[in-house]
Order: C-alpha cells, then sequence, then structure tokens
C-alpha cells in the first residue's frame, strides 16, 4: 500500500502538483478555490476539499485563546473582514482541516512556508494529529530548495555537524566567486531589475485605469460570496500610483553616501511570508526602521533600498513622511545594484534578505532580526530584539564573517539541497521540476 501525502495545491501550485506521478506515495489535493479544483479536475485526478466552495456549509469550530501561532494581522487578504468575520472564518478553518485530515488520514502534508491562515491552521492541525509537514523553501543556487524543520521560518537544522566533502566546497567555491567576483544576482529578480520605459501618457492612464477598476472591485466584492483572497486590482492600482509618484517626488543619490558611515537595510517586500511569519513582529517596515534609526550611532546613516519587485515602494506616503521625521535616513531606488551599497556599507541590519545574504559573502557584519537560514552562519550576530540591536550596533567593533566560515556553511547547505523548485520562476522544463521535486518527496519519506 503506498504512503498517501496531502497536498495543499493552492496558486501555482495547483498546476504544479497536479503532475505529480509517484511509485512510492498517492496524492491527496486540497485547494483553496474553485478555479483550483477545476484545474486540478481537468487532469482527472480528485480534489478532497475546496475551501471557498464549502465555506457556507463548515460549521464553526471552538476556539482556544491561544490556538494561533501567529496573529491575525500576519494574514495578508483577511484584514479587509472585522474581528466577527475574522473568528468566523477561523472556526471554520478549523473545522476543514480538521476533516479533511480525519477523512483522508495522511501520512504526511507537503505544503511551501506558511504564507496565510489557512495555511497556519493546516500546520497546527498536522501537529495535532502527529503528521509530519514537509515545507520547502527555494535555495540560493537556482533550481534548488531546501525541507525546513519548521513551515513557520526560513531557519535550518543544525549544521554544525556536517563535514561538506570535497565537491560541495568546491561548488560553494564556485558560487562564492560568482557572487563577490562576477556581480551574481538571484535568477528571481533578474528581470525586476530593468528600468521602466513608460512615458508619462502612459503612466496618468495606467494611473486613472487602475484606480476605477479597483473602486469597482471594492464595491463588487460587498455583494458577492466568500472570497479568500482579497481582489488583486490593489497591487496594480498600486504599482500605477508608485510609477506616478516617481514623477512628483526623488530619491537620494548614491554618490551622497560618499564619506558617510552606513548601516544598510534592504527593504523587503510586503506583503509576504517571510515578513509576515519569518519575521512577524517587524512586518511594520515603517515602525521597524524607525527603531533601526534610533539604534545608531550619532554619526551613522541608515540607508534603506527598495526591493527590486516593489519599484517606488519608499515614495508612498508613509516612508515620506517618516523621513521628515528622523535625520539620518537615505532612501535609494530599486534598480541600484545592492552590492555597491554592500560595499560601502559598515553593515547590514536585515529581517529576512538576501541581499544581507550577499553581504555575508562580501565579509560584512550582519545583524538578523529575523528567522532565516543565514542566522546561524558563523560570523553572523542573531538579534533578539531592538533593546539588543542597539547594544551591538553600538559596539566599537562588530563581527565580521570570515570566508572560510562561510565557505563551510555554503557547502553544508550544498549537502542538503534537493533538485527541483515548486516555483513559477524555474527556467528549467516543466516536466522535469516536477518530477526533481517528486523525487525529493519521495526522499524525504524514505528518509524518515
Amino acid at each position: 500500500m503506498k504512503i498517501k501525502v496531502l497536498i495543499f495545491a493552492r496558486s501555482f501550485l495547483a498546476n504544479y502538483a497536479s503532475e505529480i506521478d509517484s511509485d512510492i506515495f498517492d496524492t491527496i489535493f486540497v485547494v483553496l478555490t474553485k478555479k483550483e479544483k477545476e484545474l486540478i479536475e481537468a487532469k482527472g485526478k480528485k480534489v478532497y476539499g475546496c475551501f471557498e466552495e464549502e465555506f457556507s456549509n463548515i460549521k464553526e469550530s471552538k476556539i482556544n485563546g491561544d490556538y494561533l501561532k501567529t496573529s491575525f494581522s500576519s494574514d495578508r487578504f483577511l484584514c479587509r473582514f472585522d474581528l466577527k468575520k475574522r473568528l468566523e472564518i477561523l472556526g471554520k478553518e478549523i473545522t476543514f482541516w480538521r476533516s479533511i485530515i480525519e477523512k483522508t488520514k495522511p501520512n504526511y502534508l507537503v505544503n511551501e512556508s506558511i504564507s496565510i491562515e489557512i495555511s497556519e491552521v493546516m500546520a497546527i492541525e498536522a501537529e495535532r494529529y502527529g503528521i509530519p509537514f514537509l515545507s520547502d523553501l527555494q535555495g540560493f543556487f537556482p533550481y534548488t530548495f531546501y525541507w525546513k524543520p519548521s513551515p513557520f521560518d526560513g531557519r535550518l537544522n543544525d549544521l554544525s555537524t556536517i563535514k561538506p566533502n570535497d565537491a560541495n566546497l568546491l561548488k560553494a567555491k564556485g558560487y562564492y566567486n560568482d557572487v563577490v567576483e562576477k556581480g551574481y544576482k538571484p535568477f528571481y529578480i533578474i528581470d525586476s531589475l530593468k528600468p521602466y520605459g513608460y512615458s508619462l501618457k502612459n503612466i496618468i492612464a495606467s494611473l486613472y485605469r487602475d484606480t476605477i477598476l479597483y473602486i469597482k472591485k471594492k464595491k463588487l466584492q460587498r455583494i458577492t460570496t466568500f472570497r479568500y483572497e482579497d481582489d488583486y486590482s490593489f497591487f496594480s492600482y498600486q504599482m500605477s500610483r508608485r510609477l506616478f509618484n516617481r514623477i512628483i517626488y526623488s530619491y537620494d543619490n548614491i554618490k551622497d553616501l560618499k564619506n558617510k558611515q552606513i548601516i544598510f537595510f534592504p527593504l523587503h517586500i510586503e506583503p509576504e511570508a517571510i515578513l509576515n511569519y519569518f519575521a512577524e513582529e517587524y512586518q511594520n517596515q515603517v515602525s521597524t526602521i524607525e527603531n533601526i534609526a534610533k539604534t545608531l550611532k550619532p554619526n551613522q546613516y541608515l540607508v534603506i533600498k527598495e526591493h527590486p519587485q516593489q519599484k517606488g515602494a519608499l515614495l508612498d506616503r508613509r516612508y515620506r513622511d517618516l523621513k521628515k521625521k528622523l535625520l539620518n535616513l537615505i532612501y535609494l531606488p530599486a534598480e541600484l545594484n545592492c552590492q555597491d551599497i554592500i560595499i560601502k556599507s559598515e553593515a547590514i541590519v536585515t529581517l529576512t534578505s538576501t541581499a544581507a545574504w550577499e553581504g555575508v559573502l562580501f565579509g560584512k557584519p550582519v545583524f538578523v532580526l529575523g528567522k532565516i537560514f543565514y542566522d546561524q552562519c558563523p560570523g553572523v550576530t542573531k538579534i533578539e530584539s531592538i533593546k539588543h540591536l542597539k547594544e551591538e550596533i553600538r559596539k566599537d567593533e562588530y563581527l565580521y564573517p570570515q570566508k572560510e566560515d562561510v565557505l563551510n556553511f555554503i557547502a553544508a547547505m550544498i549537502s542538503i539541497f534537493n533538485k527541483g523548485c515548486a516555483t513559477p520562476y524555474a527556467k528549467e522544463s516543466f516536466k522535469q521540476n516536477v518530477m526533481d521535486y517528486t523525487i525529493a518527496i519521495e526522499k524525504a519519506i524514505q528518509k524518515k
């Protein structure tokens, strides 16, 4: 008899996971939306649960006061509802997952990192029933990922006992040289680094169109049936608004960094699991930046650079108002090369940024507030609170990552990487990607 693996086939994973075929396990598909259900069923696969479709008929479970590991604010979509509705949704999420687990009796659950509340409830109920949860996160090599000990963050099991072999050390040196000497960029942000090519006329037309569409969609939501995810028209409107802001407002110039002592904070994309779950207490980045700025030495400046995938974010009013309030902030646009800023920096403060990981490779002091894989790399300072950050950042000398330690850490990580990448950014063939991801699940099951 085959092992049963439950996959929450949400969003792009519906198309990806529906192609999985294994000699070791059978797949139990559960989805969020009717669209995902239709996609999977069109391929001749059975869907065992669809939350949105069943929502009105689901009874609410009783909620313990300490049920959620995070808070209501961690979900990127459900904040549009009031507290009464949120309690109703949570109660139904609990009933939904308990019913699915009791009906299907899976041996394993597979999902990406926890990124929305219904996934969190799935993880909590899996733990309650004693079901192992395989949660993946992209590796720093293209087309790789690793299984995490917890689906709630990006941390790793202890790697200090792993002795890397010569082959992995060689790969580590190659990767290190690519980043430090050749300016390697993660494959998922390369397209985002290209500058906008829109004319003023097109920007204004886009802003008008997206604003009208956003208002219409907001009105429509009031009379339609329950939808978990908010309408994405807001993000189109937001992007158009930020394009328009770039005409009116300006950034600082990277030349302004000359002869200044700077601490670098890479802005994180919003909303995203790495912010809302991996660093929940810091997810309000305006507040976080203000608190970090207040920890600096009197002669230090805090440089914030936009995430490549959210150009114009620093020109939002909330960040403009913050800059008026604080004297030691410098704002830089998304298109700039992070490594040019890293090289000029005394240190980097981050939640979970890949730019900070590059800083580790460049041998820069890195202070990590979130829960991410490189927080156990030798030479990196794990920060427990803003008070702790203030103590560390005001020291006369910082802790520096040493090249040999970093290479050994990279090689140890390579040893736990799997082939495959459950992401729409993967450049390899779809069929090969699915096959490699399936093999990785099979290996994880066999190992356990």
